[in-house]
């Protein structure tokens, strides 16, 4: 099992096929697995490298400050990787921003899906299930048991609000709901702390020196199509696809037009 000794943890990762690096970064309901249907159809003409942040998947939850953008500079050192393209999803899509700003000659494009952004501030829509969330959240962190709260935050991200959860094939709602489970477990952990980039992203997109491609699911939440309107309007070279039926995850709901996607993207640079 690959593992990258950094920055005081254990990464996990893969890398699969040669050519330009493309590191997958996933979100924070996920973790690497969520790529897997990615990497086969990619690796054919990219580096492909995917790997589980600390706290997610394989890598260990460890005590202590960090910053998420360091343990991928210090795994792209550990790879000998200069420069990538980074995919980023919610979360991940956070990292590659933060990364970018801070290592703008390492960073050859971001293709960031449904991502999230340092500093930007939102508001949570006012609908029963995320009060229901809330509820859970509280249950949780009394009992140790995360199922429930796992089951409504699937349908929040990986179904959507508005949609039925038949909209999503059985294959992904159990690889999510996987995913997710292991994921809580750290959420409710006390003992590290992210460092976020300051002055945040949020605040220097105008900085960024690489192109950027945004894509989002038609059925993802407004704030996230919110966050993505005020990254298209403040970054200097933006470009954005909308995918139809589509929520948080849409790479793992429409592989096919996602890779395509992805390597039109790539072809453009």
């Amino acid at each position: 099992m690959p593992i990258a000794a950094v920055n005081g943890t254990e990464l996990y990762y893969e890398v699969a096929g040669e050519g330009v690096p493309i590191i997958f970064l996933h979100a924070g309901i996920a973790d690497s697995r969520m790529w897997a249907t990615q990497v086969k159809p990619l690796s054919k003409e990219y580096r492909v490298v995917t790997f589980d942040m600390r706290g997610y998947g394989q890598s260990p939850y460890v005590d202590g400050e960090y910053a998420r953008h360091e343990d991928l500079r210090a795994l792209m050192d550990h790879l000998d990787i200069r420069q990538a393209v980074l995919v980023g999803c919610s979360q991940g899509g956070m990292v590659a921003f933060d990364f970018a700003l801070s290592y703008p000659s390492r960073v050859k494009a971001i293709i960031g899906v449904g991502p999230g952004l340092s500093g930007h501030k939102f508001n949570w829509p006012d609908i029963p299930l995320i009060q229901s969330m809330e509820a859970s959240e509280e249950e949780a962190q009394r009992t140790g048991d995360y199922s429930e709260l796992c089951a409504l935050e699937l349908k929040l991200w990986v179904i959507g609000p508005e949609r039925e959860f038949s909209a999503v094939s059985e294959e992904v709602r159990r690889l999510a709901f996987d995913m997710n489970m292991l994921a809580l477990v750290s959420d409710f952990k006390e003992g590290a702390k992210v460092l976020e980039l300051d002055p945040p992203a949020a605040q220097r997109l105008g900085d960024l020196s690489c192109p950027v491609l945004l894509i989002v699911g038609e059925n993802d939440l407004s704030v996230i199509h919110d966050k993505v309107a005020f990254i298209r309007a403040n970054a200097p070279d933006v470009q954005q696809i909308t995918m139809a039926n589509a929520a948080h995850l849409p790479n793992m709901e429409h592989p096919q037009q996602f890779n395509q996607i992805v390597l039109d993207f790539m072809d453009s640079l």
